[in-house]
């Protein structure tokens, strides 16, 4: 197995403040003032200083703005002014703190970022930190396989070709460790190949013990039929060897036969479940027919009950008119 590349280094050099962020710098520059806290350092002639931002300096007077307000002082008192640091001198030092090959530094700075507000500083950092993070994640993968691949190879160049049962253990050793499948057949199948090249092809009874060596060792049923038909191609008449191929194929044919029944019954199974679930849903369907039917024998009730009342109304507003025309007659021939 070839040995992987080993992964491109991370870049030991602190990059320069990136150009795109000069406009973030620039935006966020007056908020993270008031936050930083940061003050111009102004000495005067008797050697004191005062702290605070110089509003204003020209040739008869420096203004300060202090936390207590402004104060004027006169030019020829100053002596110098250190102005505070930029929020760019401020990520250039911090940034010249940071190990750019360890990811977790790369994310405080991140962090430090987020926290001025300098969001597109903050992401480019943040993502160099999960580059950095896989990089080395992938770094070690390769080197524990490449490792392990050395292992497997040194191991495997110690075992004696001939040697079916180190070749055994070697494949053993292979599947404890985690190795592919394909690694562990291999192993197996030289161990195999070695059992068989250690008898004779003429000798029935080294092959016929060669083919109950595979089946004791858990070989398929087709490495062990072919082993003990090499045997009775040596010798036919070999009974052991006769007696075993027979009873290989009558269990094989047991097999299939138990195989076709366990089919069969995972068949039926599947069939009575579909049947239940049909019976299920015919009885779902029956309760909704019923349920169907008892609303719409109540809407007819209803309506009976809405009939009779509608009919007894008639007959109480013909009553009512039957009395108006009475009245209405009897005023009438009381008029007259």
């Amino acid at each position: 197995m070839p040995t992987p590349a080993p992964a491109p280094a991370a870049p030991a050099r602190r990059p320069r403040l990136p150009s795109r962020a000069g406009a973030a710098l620039a935006l966020v520059a007056a908020v993270v003032a008031a936050g930083e806290a940061r003050a111009d350092q102004i000495w005067l002639t008797n050697g004191r200083s005062i702290e605070g931002k110089v509003v204003l300096r020209d040739a008869e007077r420096v203004v300060v703005r202090g936390r207590y307000g402004e104060m004027t002082l006169r030019a020829r008192d100053v002596d110098r002014v250190v102005a505070a640091p930029t929020l760019e001198d401020l990520y250039e030092r911090e940034a010249g703190l940071v190990e750019w090959t360890d990811p977790d530094d790369v994310e405080r700075l991140a962090a430090w970022c987020r926290e001025r507000g300098m969001l597109a500083l903050a992401g480019e950092h943040a993502a160099k930190a999960e580059a950095l993070r896989a990089a080395i994640a992938e770094a070690r993968r390769r080197a524990e396989e490449a490792a392990r691949a050395l292992v497997l190879r040194t191991r495997r160049e110690g075992v004696d070709e001939g040697d079916p049962d180190g070749l055994l253990r070697h494949a053993r050793w292979a599947a404890d460790q985690g190795y592919p499948r394909a690694v562990v057949d291999e192993a197996r199948a030289a161990a195999l190949r070695a059992r068989r090249a250690a008898a004779p092809v003429d000798d029935a009874e080294a092959l016929y013990r060669a083919a109950q060596w595979a089946e004791a060792q858990g070989y398929p049923a087709a490495d062990v039929d072919a082993v003990l038909g090499q045997a009775l191609l040596a010798a036919p008449e070999h009974a052991r060897a006769r007696v075993a191929s027979e009873l290989r194929a009558l269990q094989a044919d047991g097999r299939r036969d138990r195989q076709a029944a366990a089919q069969e019954r995972t068949s039926a199974e599947a069939e009575h479940v579909r049947a239940r679930r049909t019976r299920e849903a015919a009885e779902a369907r029956r309760r909704e027919v019923e349920a169907e039917s008892d609303r719409v024998a109540a809407r007819e009730r209803d309506v009976e009950r809405l009939e009779r009342s509608v009919a007894a109304r008639e007959r109480e507003v013909g009553g009512l008119l039957a009395r108006a025309r009475a009245e209405q007659a009897e005023a009438a021939q009381a008029l007259a």
